[in-house]
């Protein structure tokens, strides 16, 4: 039981520091996005905590497309032509 106690508490401090990271950062780091759902989760907050990670998972998603399009934008190899590979037999 005390062992219950002392993880709810523990959740609770994540929970404040997660809310507190991600209000600084403006909901668009997914890391602080995914902390916050799982201590929300581990608090009995489910709905809050599948809202949150559905966040997590959008923002994750729009970064992983905004450096695609920089590498492919900022690296001319990516943009030149195929090359031509003879075959060996």
């Amino acid at each position: 039981m005390a062992e219950v106690v002392v993880a709810r508490a523990v959740a609770a401090k994540a929970e404040k520091a997660a809310l507190r990271s991600v209000e600084l950062l403006e909901r668009r780091d997914a890391a602080s996005l995914d902390t916050l759902a799982r201590a929300s989760f581990m608090l009995d907050k489910k709905d809050e905590a599948i809202r949150t990670e559905e966040q997590a998972v959008a923002v994750a998603e729009a970064v992983e497309v905004e450096v695609e399009v920089e590498v492919e934008e900022n690296n001319p190899l990516l943009s030149a032509a195929p090359l031509s590979i003879p075959a060996l037999w």
